[in-house]
């Protein structure tokens, strides 16, 4: 019995033994893999990735979505601009109809004119009836007077489409300056030239933009930021104050 005994407590031992040996074998194993993924960030780091290659597509996902986000936006304004100018071309189109058909008028009206002209001149010349000359007379010289106020409008009409070359200033430390407004619907704009530097700093931007006359709501965009000139003429839109660019 006490050999009995003996053998029981030896295979409780060995019991109890073999569980702690594979702990120990799992132990091991863990600490390896630990290893591994250790040396592979590491190896990721001296790559310049600092991290696994999930998180570097990660990356390279959102430099792609903002590289197509700044696309759009450009685009977007890009048709925004072409959407204006074809605007702009179908109102200069219709005034030139409308300009050609006064001038075709004005046409018609001197070579009625004309007419008008023969016939008085030869009642002068030959007619015995003062009464009548007269008569011919005055119709020239009321014609006339009609057409001399018609081809004044239509030269106040082709002034107003003549574009006046206006010279814009911007004073202020900046790199970039660009003169923005309802010309365009806010879309391109005019670029300033940088004409003084101080200290390797411009301070100064100039540039000759062209306008037809007209009253125009305008804003500097200083190094893309939204500023307005103190000296020029403000006033309050729903998006905020601005500049009052009059053109004469």
């Amino acid at each position: 019995m006490l050999q009995a005994h003996r053998d029981t407590k030896q295979q409780q031992r060995c019991s109890c033994s073999a569980p702690k040996h594979k702990l120990e074998q799992c132990s091991d194993r863990q600490a390896a893999d630990q290893g591994r993924t250790a040396r592979h960030l590491g190896h990721c780091q001296q790559k310049g990735q600092g991290k696994p290659s999930i998180c570097c597509g990660s990356q390279l996902y959102e430099q792609v979505t903002q590289s197509r986000n700044r696309l759009s936006t450009r685009l977007s304004a890009a048709n925004k601009h072409i959407r204006q100018l074809q605007k702009s071309a179908e109102s200069h189109s219709n005034e030139v109809t409308a300009m050609n058909y006064s001038l075709q008028t004005i046409l018609n009206e001197l070579k009625t004119l004309s007419t008008i002209a023969d016939t008085a001149q030869a009642s002068v010349q030959f007619g015995t009836d003062r009464q009548d000359t007269i008569a011919k007379m005055s119709k020239l010289v009321s014609r006339m007077h009609v057409l001399q106020q018609v081809v004044k409008d239509q030269t106040g009409k082709l002034d107003q489409l003549t574009e006046r070359r206006i010279p814009v200033v911007w004073f202020g430390i900046a790199q970039e300056v660009r003169l923005m407004g309802d010309f365009d619907s806010w879309t391109q704009g005019f670029s300033l030239s940088a004409e003084e530097c101080s200290d390797g700093t411009f301070t100064r931007f100039q540039g000759d933009i062209k306008l037809v006359p007209g009253r125009y709501q305008v804003k500097f965009l200083v190094d893309k930021i939204w500023r307005t000139a103190p000296d020029w003429p403000m006033v309050q839109s729903q998006h905020g104050t601005n500049n009052v660019l009059q053109v004469e």
